[in-house]
């Protein structure tokens, strides 16, 4: 920052009509750039100075016609709020950037969303877990399955960082509803974060909802999501125990080893190792391997199936 009185006057009466000037140009790429350059002029005036030049600035750009000029301010947002007091961010910029959350284009949606979760160290943590929060969780039933994918990693990443009810009662259900999304892209998002979230919420509040889900993604069209999946049976049954596995998802676990598609047959195997690791050799000998032998004996069972099986069996 400019701490000379004289050189903070110059700067403020020579360059500021410029740049308010240029960030009314009629071309959007004179107005994209002056974006670009007026984070360093934030940075080094003073509070005042940015609340009259750039703050305006910025809002008008939230809001121009072109939406280049719209993204341009996004993608920057959390270079643009680290150079401004958290004040200044909180009573001025955050409102007018939650509008970006309802833009028409669905890469600035995008954005808009993800660097959320970049910006707890910046922005106040009741703001995000108030106005933030709710605004966020709005886009479960947007338009875009891109949108609703970056929604679902952005709210995985906070949960951490929000009160745990409020995690519970607020970001739990919608997590839950998405796992059950139209989009294949989407569900495949949750299950690889819905992790981060069990963790931190408990593990029974969670598995209640996921057993209930995963119990239909045996049958789900989309490889991808399948293969997901197992990674959550898997877990759970680390979390709960051998007991638990074998009451609750064993049989959706075996049932991916018979999968019709190899990826989804070879990550069942893969994770495979890791629950033998788990319950050790006596599971193995007295539970696994009997089963591997009456699904490999089954009539007319599938020869790749058959291959799997034996696969499973020296893994293990």
């Amino acid at each position: 920052m400019i701490k000379d009185p004289k050189e903070k006057t110059m700067v403020v009466s020579e360059l500021a009509p410029c740049f308010q000037s240029l960030a009314n140009d009629d071309h959007k790429s004179v107005r994209i750039s002056t974006i670009k350059t007026i984070i360093p002029l934030a940075k080094c005036i003073s509070n005042e100075y940015n609340k009259e030049i750039v703050i305006p600035i910025l809002i008008a750009g939230m809001k121009d016609k072109f939406w280049r000029v719209r993204y341009s301010i996004v993608e920057r947002f959390k270079e643009l709020i680290e150079a401004f007091d958290s004040n200044i961010v909180d009573e001025l910029l955050i409102h007018p950037f939650l509008i970006l959350f309802k833009d028409p284009v669905d890469l600035i949606r995008c954005t808009a969303v993800s660097l959320i979760k970049n910006c707890t160290n910046t922005i106040d943590i009741d703001k995000i877990q108030g106005t933030i929060l709710n605004e966020l969780l709005k886009l479960k039933n947007d338009p875009s399955f891109k949108v609703r994918s970056k929604l679902v990693e952005t709210l995985c990443a906070l949960t951490p960082d929000v009160r745990r009810e409020k995690a519970t009662s607020d970001i739990v259900p919608v997590l839950i509803e998405l796992l059950k999304d139209n989009s294949y892209e989407v569900k495949v998002e949750a299950f690889k974060n819905i992790q981060v979230v069990e963790k931190f919420i408990g593990t029974e509040l969670v598995a209640s909802g996921l057993l209930k889900i995963l119990k239909k993604v045996i049958n789900e069209q989309r490889w991808e999501v399948r293969c997901e999946a197992i990674g959550i049976v898997v877990y759970l049954a680390k979390t709960f125990g051998r007991e638990y596995y074998m009451k609750n998802v064993e049989s959706i676990f075996l049932q991916f080893l018979l999968d019709d598609t190899l990826a989804v047959r070879e990550a069942a195997i893969e994770h495979l190792y890791s629950l033998g690791d788990e319950f050790k050799s006596d599971w193995v000998m007295n539970s696994y391997i009997p089963r591997a032998i009456e699904m490999f004996t089954r009539p007319k069972q599938n020869y790749l199936c058959r291959m799997s099986i034996l696969s499973s069996v020296i893994v293990v």
